[in-house]
């Protein structure tokens, strides 16, 4: 792992935005989020992102 990280020079622990974590419903959340709309904007083969345009909360 450490070895691919220096070939690709990412970090392999997601410092600088290699990857990002979105968390929806947990054991410690009165509600979780329900996405209703959403849209994916992809930058290039590598990069994308999840844009939220409509969420709400729920009961559990």
């Amino acid at each position: 792992m450490v070895q691919s990280n220096k070939k690709v020079e990412m970090n392999i622990s997601g410092e600088g935005g290699e990857f990002e974590s979105l968390v929806l419903d947990g054991p410690m959340f009165k509600k979780r989020l329900g996405i209703l709309k959403s849209e994916l904007e992809e930058e290039d083969e590598n990069t994308a992102r999840l844009v939220v345009k409509e969420a709400k909360l729920e009961w559990n």
